[in-house]
């Protein structure tokens, strides 16, 4: 049977915390004895009456009855880990934390046996002798004593699952007969187990799992005897006693339960009074604070309902094992908050976002971030926008955005993998595109002279990418960045070369990956298993090197990590030169800086960060991707060298280093370190040659 099945004297009735009222007269107390004794017997026999008439008409296909408890399945919430197995959150539409009957503390059986069904191991369904105690407590007016109810624990779980909420004889009836027939078809333990998981406790919480979280911030087993005093006298009227509305009430019940524990021999004396005295610490429950990471668990949500095939994910117990590293949550969450001042002043340097014009325009400048591991592809962080409460729209997958220069490595990557060096030198010179638009570079300078490839890479020239393009040729452009991730559609335009083409966080994630992890691309991943309440296991994530794609060559992948180098010792994220040890990336801007990139990584860390108006909103000149996006990158990749210290990037065999003049290509003890491929070295001489020997100008190569 079970482990704890007190034994109590039933003829021994739980005495009074205050003294009883003064006899009355021996006439009057034989009437009311025999009144009762004939209520008692009525009532009985009534009942008795009933369960005998089989073919009546309310007790037909009682085994259908009986259905919703007879396959009764445990709810419980269902749990988000993290990589290191701390939760992220619990998902539920109702609260339940389900503990089997094994798992329950005996201490707490024990004080809900003694408050609500001290015969619940003896009695077949219903309790004569419970009844008879529940009407002299009435007829004595014992409304501040300790009081046990009329209905068994067997007839209240009946009640709750069964049959309506209304008071009548008939109901009454159908509670005694069905809880008769319930105790034939399951045994007490199960019974006493959907009891205590599945009552209404209050604040929202469902069972006595969820009540200990709900009320003191505790799991069950943490549970003092005065805590699971307060949580076991619930039962009976959860709005009533619910502490953080009416404390006082809520002691009181607590302090009958410890009473009656201590009448059942639970508690000496001095147990009782101690606990009694001990004050009760309770938790405001904020729901906020059960889900960490919420975009991310926004994301593993639908993740997993396609993944299972199902709609229901929450309270199915399921136990989803997620790739979110909560470290790295907490480092960009911080880097988001960080960036107040650069969105505040963002918002006071765009007309369209002005304050004084617009009394909203504090929430306009939005900002996301998001890390994945470039060895797996897994996520380790992603916040989706500055406050998740207002807006639950995540920036990192749902927006697309034109990514402006970030989407220069995809150009510059082809070139090299086509043979292209670095120290190959292009004439900078203005550009108009079919359309009429005419592209500038960063700051307008450095036209009508040259430039090697690098140069125009790491300033971020537009007009000498433009070029690079054209003859790579916009569809082999394309083929080459989906094949590095770009999941979104590329219009086949010139403007795509310098990033006019929307893609969303995920694919620059995707594309900066390949060039951290030595040329492989992996699937974004979210979720690494999945389990039911069982513990069997319906999802594991594929292995990372099983899903792993050589998309570019590791040699090509390094040319282009010492290329994104360069931008932050002297291009355009010079803010982040002390990272250039063990970080590099690149800016992006688009079109009137409605959308500010900088996208980056270490040996182990991928990150992009984004930074804009929702609605596409141009912020004006003062915004770029330098001012917005990078810091943000800034902090967040600074504390994760602080936290985990960071490795330097390993040149392969076949990649060699020269000092090279950045603007005609040749060696050059002047010159800046560029990286080339071992069988295609950069020339002893400059690429460009005087026309003759008096003359000052050069023709482009």
């Amino acid at each position: 049977m079970s482990f704890f099945k007190p034994s109590f004297d039933d003829d021994d009735d739980v005495d009074e915390f205050t003294s009883l009222p003064k006899p009355r007269s021996m006439i009057r107390s034989l009437l009311r004895a025999i009144a009762i004794s004939l209520a008692i017997g009525g009532i009985t026999a009534l009942i008795f009456f009933f369960l005998l008439l089989k073919d009546l008409s309310v007790f037909d296909d009682n085994h259908n009855h009986l259905a919703a408890l007879l396959t009764w399945k445990n709810k419980n919430n269902t749990v988000v880990y993290d990589q290191r197995g701390e939760v992220i959150a619990e998902l539920f539409t109702a609260d339940h934390i389900f503990y089997p009957y094994e798992r329950l503390p005996k201490i707490m059986v024990q004080a809900i046996l003694s408050i609500e069904d001290r015969n619940f191991w003896h009695h077949p369904g219903f309790d004569p002798k419970g009844i008879m105690r529940a009407a002299v407590a009435q007829l004595r007016n014992q409304s501040a004593t300790y009081q046990q109810g009329a209905s068994t624990i067997t007839q209240q779980v009946v009640r709750y699952f069964l049959l309506p909420k209304e008071k009548t004889i008939i109901r009454k009836i159908k509670e005694v007969f069905l809880a008769v027939k319930l105790e034939k078809e399951l045994p007490k333990e199960k019974i006493f187990e959907i009891y205590a998981n599945s009552l209404f406790l209050g604040s929202g919480a469902y069972g006595v799992g969820s009540a200990a979280k709900r009320y003191f911030g505790k799991d069950l087993e943490q549970l003092q005897i005065h805590e699971i005093a307060l949580i076991a006298g619930m039962f009976q009227a959860p709005s009533l006693y619910n502490p953080h509305r009416h404390p006082q009430r809520a002691k009181d019940r607590q302090q009958r339960v410890l009473y009656a524990m201590m009448k059942n021999g639970l508690l000496t004396r001095q147990e009782y009074e101690e606990w009694s005295k001990k004050p009760l610490v309770y938790k405001i429950y904020d729901p906020w604070k059960r889900k960490q990471a919420p975009y991310y668990v926004d994301y593993v949500i639908e993740d997993a309902k396609k993944i299972l095939a199902t709609r229901k994910i929450k309270n199915q117990g399921l136990k989803i094992y997620t790739t979110l590293d909560l470290k790295m949550q907490v480092f960009a969450e911080k880097a988001i908050k960080e960036g107040e001042p650069l969105y505040a002043r963002a918002e006071q340097e765009s007309p369209r976002l002005n304050a004084s014009n617009n009394p909203k325009a504090s929430s306009q400048v939005e900002a996301a971030l998001l890390a994945v591991s470039p060895l797996t592809g897994d996520i380790i962080a992603m916040v989706g926008g500055r406050n998740y409460k207002s807006s639950q729209f995540n920036r990192t997958f749902q927006a697309m955005r034109q990514p402006g220069s970030a989407f220069k490595p995809i150009i510059y990557s082809l070139a090299l993998d086509q043979g292209y060096r670095w120290s190959d030198v292009i004439f900078v010179s203005p550009l108009t595109l079919g359309d009429g638009y005419r592209p500038k570079n960063f700051g307008d300078e450095d036209y009508l002279t040259e430039a090697t490839f690098l140069r125009a890479f790491y300033r971020s020239m537009n007009n000498p990418t433009l070029q690079i393009g054209e003859k790579l040729g916009l569809s082999s452009l394309i083929t080459h960045a989906q094949r590095l991730g770009i999941m979104s559609p590329i219009k086949p335009e010139l403007g795509s070369i310098l990033g006019a083409s929307e893609v969303t966080m995920f694919d620059m994630a995707r594309m900066f990956s390949v060039f951290a992890g030595e040329g492989y691309k992996h699937p974004i991943t979210a979720i690494r298993e999945i389990r039911d309440q069982d513990d069997n296991v319906l999802y594991t994530a594929p292995a990372p090197e099983s899903v792993a794609q050589q998309v570019l060559s590791k040699e090509v992948a390094y040319l282009m990590i010492e290329g994104m180098r360069q931008v932050l010792i002297r291009g355009t994220a010079q803010k982040a030169s002390a990272l250039s040890q063990w970080a590099v990336g690149k800016t992006g801007t688009s079109n009137d800086s409605k959308d500010n990139w900088f996208a980056g990584f270490s040996r182990d860390v991928v990150a992009v960060v984004w930074s804009g108006s929702d609605a596409s909103i141009p912020l004006g000149s003062w915004v770029q991707g330098s001012r917005l996006a990078l810091p943000v990158w800034m902090s967040f990749m600074s504390q994760v060298f602080a936290a985990f210290p960071p490795r330097e990037f390993v040149a392969p065999e076949g990649v060699v280093r020269y000092q090279v003049d950045d603007r005609f290509g040749n060696i050059s003890d002047n010159g800046i370190n560029m990286w080339f491929l071992q069988t295609a070295p950069p020339s002893p001489e400059a690429s460009l040659r005087p026309v003759n020997d008096d003359a000052n100008f050069r023709n482009p190569f």
